[in-house]
C-alpha cells in the first residue's frame, strides 16, 4: 500500500514539474517572440498588383488660367464672391492693357533663385468656372484658327510699315488679341533676339515686332520686313483640356517669294471669354552644323 501511495505522489509531483517546465519553456519562446519597446517593427511591402498606364485627358479641366488675379491689384474688392472676383479681375486687367500695356509688370517673387523669374509666384487660382465656354476643351480647329490669325496679323504689320504710328497700333491690337498678357505672365522667346531673347510683357513683345524702343536697340520689327505670307506645318499638337501645344515650322514669304523657314513652340490656353491665347511663344532658326 505504501509503494502504492509513493508511486501516486511521484506520478504527481512529475506531472507538476513537467507542466512547470512546459510553461517555463513557453515563456521564454513567446518572450523571445515579441519585440521590446524600443524595437522598431518594420514590414516590407507588398508588391502592387500590375496596372497597365493609362492617361486620359479630363472632358473639363476644373482650374482655369483665365480664372488668375494677383495679390494687390483689387484689394479692395473684399465682399463680391469667388467668380464676380476672377470676373472683375479679368476685366480690370484687360482694361488696364488696353489704355496702357506699358503699366503691365509681370509679378516676380521677393525670394528666386538667381537668374530665375517665377512668374506665377502669388497667383490665386480659382476652381469654378465663371463662363460656360472657358472649361470647354480646346479643339485643334481653333488652335489651326490662333495660328491662321497670327500669321495675317504679321502681314497687317508689314503692310504699314511706312506708317510707324499706324503699323504700332496695330501690333498693339495684334498682341492685346491673340497673347495672354492681360491676364498673366507669357514666356515669349522670339526668333531674332539675343541681347534680350525673353519678351516677358507686352512692351517687349511691341518693341521686337515694330522697334523703336530705345530698351531694345537690337530690334528692327521683325513684323516690318514686309511679309507677304504666314503658314504653319504643325509637327505635333498636343490638346490637353482647355491648355494646347502646337511644334513645328513656319514659313514667312517676303516680297520675292522666297521663303525663311523657323522652327516654333506655341502654347495656348482659354481666357475668361472662352478665347484662345497664346501664354508660350518659342521660335528660332533651323540648326547648321558647323
Amino acid at each position: 500500500m505504501q509503494d502504492i501511495a509513493k508511486a501516486f505522489v511521484a506520478g504527481v509531483v512529475g506531472f507538476g514539474l513537467g507542466c512547470a517546465l512546459l510553461n517555463f519553456t513557453s515563456g521564454q519562446s513567446t518572450a523571445v517572440a515579441l519585440p521590446s519597446v524600443d524595437m522598431v517593427q518594420y514590414t516590407a511591402p507588398r508588391a502592387p498588383a500590375f496596372l497597365p498606364y493609362q492617361y486620359e485627358v479630363p472632358a473639363e479641366m476644373r482650374t482655369l488660367r483665365g480664372a488668375r488675379s494677383y495679390e494687390g491689384e483689387l484689394a479692395s474688392v473684399k465682399t463680391a464672391p469667388e467668380v464676380s472676383f476672377v470676373k472683375d479681375a479679368f476685366n480690370k486687367r484687360a482694361a488696364s492693357f488696353v489704355k496702357d500695356a506699358v503699366n503691365f509688370k509681370p509679378v516676380l517673387p521677393d525670394i528666386a533663385e538667381a537668374g530665375v523669374n517665377i512668374l506665377d509666384d502669388g497667383a490665386k487660382i480659382f476652381s469654378e468656372p465663371y463662363s460656360p465656354k472657358v472649361s470647354q476643351p480646346i479643339q485643334e480647329a481653333e488652335v489651326l484658327s490662333a495660328q491662321k490669325k497670327w500669321g495675317e496679323g504679321i502681314v497687317e504689320i508689314g503692310k504699314l510699315a511706312g506708317s510707324p504710328a499706324e503699323a504700332t497700333a496695330k501690333a498693339e491690337s495684334v498682341i492685346s488679341t491673340l497673347y495672354g498678357y492681360k491676364t498673366g505672365p507669357v514666356l515669349f522667346k522670339p526668333t531674332k533676339a539675343a541681347a534680350k531673347p525673353f519678351r516677358l510683357d507686352p512692351t517687349a513683345a511691341l518693341s521686337y515686332f515694330v522697334s523703336g524702343n530705345t530698351a531694345f536697340p537690337e530690334d528692327k520689327g521683325f513684323a516690318l520686313k514686309p511679309w507677304t505670307g504666314v503658314r504653319f506645318e504643325n509637327n505635333g499638337v498636343l490638346l490637353e483640356g482647355t491648355t494646347a501645344l502646337a511644334q513645328g515650322n513656319y514659313f514667312f514669304t517676303d516680297t520675292d517669294g522666297k521663303e525663311t523657314k523657323v522652327e516654333y513652340t506655341f502654347g495656348y490656353f482659354r481666357d475668361s471669354e472662352g478665347q484662345l491665347r497664346i501664354n508660350l511663344h518659342h521660335s528660332s532658326l533651323p540648326f547648321k552644323p558647323a
